[in-house]
């Protein structure tokens, strides 16, 4: 795909496996500043320290964070910095499930439509999390103030959380549009399989 420019936004990638099966979660932030590599260093630290701290209590032995990588959208060559380091392994207790099962979490922005909203999916979960496909209440909890936690260290370094939306109408947008993101939410608490997803 052609690169679609973002203004004033920086993409940052969590990479990590589940089960040996590559998993990936992407997360937008606006800024004020041309952010620099180390500006990016900076930030990407502070989030590993998030993951280690927050997530990992919340994800399976079979599941490791990898690298956290980050870069600027506005124009195509631009700052980025990829930290990789030794895997961090999930610390949470009890069998894993399959590496397709997981919960969706919602980014909200306050405003009506698709291109408004998003989500992500929860990197894996374990047997003791889940009860008849349903996720624990307060595992949900637990994740959705994880991800919050992400978030607020990326607030820290003034890095603002946006949805982006890069088509309207089956139509690209020149150059994409962020809305920002109010709350995290989960629609319910039933595992998402992904299956569709997989195709």
């Amino acid at each position: 795909m052609p690169f679609q420019s973002v203004p004033n936004t920086i993409e940052v990638l969590v990479r990590g496996t589940n089960d040996g099966t590559p998993v990936e979660n992407t997360f937008y932030y606006g800024y004020v500043a041309t952010p620099t590599p180390e500006d990016l260093e900076e930030l990407c630290t502070d989030l590993k320290a998030v993951i280690v701290a927050e997530w990992l209590p919340y994800l399976p032995a079979n599941c490791g964070i990898t690298s956290i990588y980050a870069r600027d959208l506005e124009v195509e060559f631009a700052a980025q910095f990829d930290l990789g380091f030794s895997v961090e392994i999930g610390t949470a207790s009890g069998e894993a499930l399959p590496s397709f099962n997981t919960i969706a979490f919602a980014r909200k922005s306050g405003l009506t439509g698709r291109s408004a909203r998003g989500r992500i999916f929860w990197m894996g979960l374990t047997e003791g999390q889940v009860a008849n496909s349903v996720v624990d209440s307060g595992v949900l909890v637990g994740i959705a103030d994880a991800i919050n936690q992400f978030d607020a260290a990326a607030a820290l370094l003034s890095y603002t959380p946006v949805i982006v939306s890069r088509y309207h109408n089956g139509v690209a947008r020149v150059p994409a549009v962020t809305y920002e993101i109010s709350n995290w939410a989960f629609n319910d608490n039933l595992v998402d399989t992904r299956r569709s997803r997989k195709k």
